[in-house]
């Protein structure tokens, strides 16, 4: 931890007091903790080895404790909280800022963790914000934590992390998913000193970029056929969709046209697209309500609590409806 008090009760910080400031308190169960530092790790507390407290953890790498004394410099001049206990949830977010908190991620946690924690801010009125550290990052294959610290708003999906060495914040924006290479993003990074909304405290892109061609555009019979030797090779998680349209009388080699279109949405649902776009299919008329009667029998749950799950299967439902009309008006 950053923070300790020192032996005049004062709280102090880790990299600017000495051993004559000691002995040193947590604030958080008013043990002795032990300042620590080295050539190669930044200064901290830490408790003693038979130390029980509840409200700090122990174990922070070096790149946590860089990352959050990184970002408490850069918004210094907002005078962010470090370490600030939130009793209502006996939780303690590296940084808070009125109503927004920030946890820096920099090593594996559950989904059943991650997703309590961050439903714990939401119904307290606070906005979290993850920011991963490089182990947590995407690279080929997404760490599950990585995709639910993602944040959806009307550019698309977009998740940041964070880069000690180069002290720098990184966005990854535009991800998007393609039935055979899976997920692709663009990144910009950002340093102190940039520009950011002072609200969300998240850096602002001062240009607008085109987006870069794809190495790999969406062909939608290019899916299909994709499909079919996924098929041949029984593929568990094609034959998993294919299972369930199966069930209602489908096969996901031979639906309308339409189901193999790019979706903006794929990312969260990937291969399960087609199964939910089959469910609207079989009745376009159908209500929103009688659509997801019909996802009820999908065996999947919602990994993404910083996503709103109502505005998305809303969305969804409404991009099925324009594709199926667009395609049935072409085919007239």
């Amino acid at each position: 931890m950053m923070y300790a008090y020192d032996k005049e009760k004062q709280l102090r910080r880790a990299d600017a007091v000495e051993t004559t400031n000691a002995p040193f308190q947590c604030p958080g169960c008013q043990e002795q903790v032990i300042w620590k530092r080295g050539p190669a790790r930044r200064p901290h507390f830490a408790h003693r080895s038979d130390g029980a407290c509840c409200t700090f953890s122990e174990g922070e790498t070096d790149e946590h404790l860089m990352a959050k004394g990184c970002l408490y410099d850069w918004y210094q001049p907002l005078s962010l909280q470090i370490e600030c206990f939130l009793p209502e949830l006996s939780q303690r977010p590296d940084l808070k800022y009125q109503q927004l908190v920030i946890e820096i991620q920099c090593s594996p946690i559950s989904l059943t963790a991650f997703s309590a924690r961050t439903k714990g801010y939401l119904s307290a009125g606070y906005r979290p914000w993850w920011i991963l550290g490089s182990r947590l990052q995407p690279k080929r294959h997404w760490h599950v934590i990585a995709k639910a610290s993602c944040m959806f708003d009307e550019e698309g999906f977009h998740l940041w992390g964070i880069d000690t060495a180069r002290q720098c914040l990184i966005h990854y924006r535009e991800i998007h998913w393609h039935y055979q290479y899976g997920v692709g993003y663009q990144c910009t990074w950002f340093s102190e000193g940039c520009p950011y909304d002072q609200e969300t405290l998240q850096p602002i892109h001062q240009e607008q970029t085109l987006p870069q061609p794809r190495s790999s555009p969406w062909q939608p019979s290019g899916y299909q056929y994709w499909l079919l030797q996924q098929l041949i090779k029984k593929a568990p998680r094609i034959m998993e969709v294919q299972a369930f349209v199966y069930r209602l009388h489908g096969h996901i080699a031979q639906l309308p046209y339409w189901c193999y279109q790019e979706s903006r949405y794929g990312f969260l649902f990937e291969h399960w697209l087609l199964a939910m776009r089959f469910c609207f299919h079989i009745d376009p008329k159908q209500s929103f309500q009688d659509w997801l009667g019909k996802l009820c029998f999908i065996d999947w749950t919602w990994s993404y609590p910083l996503i709103d799950q109502a505005m998305i299967l809303s969305a969804m439902f409404e991009e099925c409806r324009y594709l199926e009309a667009m395609f049935r008006f072409q085919n007239q």
